[in-house]
């Protein structure tokens, strides 16, 4: 069983724990709701939108013939992160008087 926070079989390390940073980077930087936090954010969620895509293939190729099963977190993971970024463009920045 290979999971995000213990890929020890595979010798991947823990990928799980920069989606961890990477989600706690994102909600700070929405939760300041300046301009240049919200750009930040973007950034951010568009770093972990790559990340999920790298451990995606990572995780799901077959190797040696033997092709892992996948798991309803791997597909739930692709979702939050697009998810993210598509509601980020609906966030409205507060404006300084």
């Amino acid at each position: 069983m290979v999971t995000g926070m213990a890929a020890e079989s595979i010798n991947f390390g823990k990928p799980g724990l920069f989606h961890i940073f990477l989600t706690a980077c994102f909600l700070l930087m929405v939760l300041l709701n300046k301009s240049w936090s919200l750009r930040v954010a973007f950034f951010v969620g568009a770093f972990n939108m790559a990340w999920v895509l790298r451990n995606y293939i990572a995780l799901s190729a077959c190797s040696g013939g033997i092709c892992p099963q996948k798991q309803y977190g791997l597909f739930l993971l692709l979702g939050s992160s697009l998810l993210s970024i598509v509601l980020l463009l609906f966030v409205k920045k507060s404006v300084a008087k």
